[in-house]
């Protein structure tokens, strides 16, 4: 039986073959930052302190208010981010996504893919690196 939490925007389990935690967003979302804040005790609460892989399904997105990507882009104590993917439905928002978060200081190696695949391909290459 998979560990996950329905939170109010989204769907977060940890998939038990990977250790990745998923994050489905839900279609025609917007986040606010009461839902970044959401993730992170949810996020906590199936992982702790263990080093977290995750990937975000953003297909469905609709929008993210400015105080949710600030609140996103912290880093909390709690957790122990180890690298992050984010979930796409084009390639030119890929481009300028990855060149956005480039920009940013994200302590934590960060991408955004297409492909579902591709995106767990690379997480779990960052996870044998690390040793995890």
């Amino acid at each position: 039986m998979r560990t996950e939490i329905q939170l109010k925007k989204s769907l977060l389990y940890m998939d038990e073959q990977t250790e990745i935690l998923v994050q489905r967003v839900g279609q025609g979302a917007y986040l606010e930052a009461e839902d970044s804040l959401e993730w992170i005790e949810a996020a906590y609460q199936i992982r702790g302190s263990q080093p977290l892989y995750f990937l975000a399904d953003m297909r469905g997105l609709r929008g993210q208010s400015k105080e949710a990507r600030r609140v996103s882009g912290e880093k909390d104590p709690r957790l122990n981010i180890a690298a992050g993917a984010g979930l796409i439905n084009n390639g030119a928002s890929k481009i300028l996504g990855n060149f956005m978060l480039s920009l940013n200081k994200i302590s934590h190696p960060i991408r955004l893919f297409t492909n579902e695949q591709e995106a767990i391909d690379w997480l779990l290459e960052i996870k044998k690196k690390n040793g995890h």
